[in-house]
């Protein structure tokens, strides 16, 4: 898993996708958090902001681990780690994977042992790119082996009996700026940075369409399994 690309600095900068993020998850927070490959930490500190008193962060990118560690070494309330899922003894009342199980190879694995890791009432978040017909060239060249559609998730749930607490997708807009990415073909670095940037001054615009669409089409897609 390489969450380090050139890519990452500017999806970090995109603040108006992270709190849009955040008030679709925030609901699922309480008390002890885990986030897996939180990067370098943009959607923590949107949640950090909110008092939550015990916040674990787990990055295996040595390099993003560093920085996790320099930039949350004030915050009494955050914990750094380094080590996969499975290899948390504890367990925890909200999991957090954004823009992560896309990057895994074993993907349901990966969720499966989150799962097991969840307090009981407790909820595993998962945020992901969605629809597979938006599949590129650029989604390949950033270490994506998939997008995701709400079956995959709703079968995992049929096959372990897991309760859906929330499936949508979110961010229309997101949508078509990734078609005309598909469509174009482009990885130039100024051309992703210029629609990255745009594309974040329109998430208002997205949250609104989101709405009259019903959460029915967007760029990225929300699953909560609740235990």
């Amino acid at each position: 898993m390489n969450y380090s690309g050139w890519e990452l600095g500017f999806f970090d900068k995109s603040k108006n996708f992270r709190y849009y993020q955040y008030s679709l998850i925030k609901k699922f927070l309480k008390d002890k958090i885990l986030e897996i490959g939180p990067g370098n930490g943009v959607l923590a500190e949107t949640y950090l902001q909110k008092y939550y008193s015990n916040i674990s962060l787990s990055e295996l990118d040595p390099k993003l681990n560093r920085k996790l560690i320099r930039k949350f070494k004030n915050s009494k309330n955050v914990k750094i780690y380094k080590k996969r899922i499975r290899n948390f003894k504890g367990k925890f009342n909200s999991i957090i994977y954004s823009d992560v199980i896309e990057h895994m190879q074993e993907d349901i694995k990966e969720v499966e042992s989150a799962y097991s890791k969840l307090k009981k009432n407790g909820h595993l978040i998962i945020m992901a790119p969605a629809f597979q017909c938006l599949y590129s060239e650029y989604d390949k060249s950033i270490g994506h082996f998939r997008r995701y559609q709400k079956k995959r998730f709703k079968d995992l749930a049929k096959k372990n009996k897991w309760k859906i607490e929330k499936i949508e997708y979110f961010d229309s807009i997101g949508f078509l700026f990734g078609l005309m990415s598909k469509i174009l073909n482009s990885k130039n670095k100024n051309s992703v940075k210029f629609g990255t940037l745009l594309w974040n001054f329109l998430i208002p615009l997205s949250k609104i369409l989101d709405i009259l669409l019903n959460n029915s089409v967007g760029k990225s897609l929300l699953c909560v399994y609740k235990k």
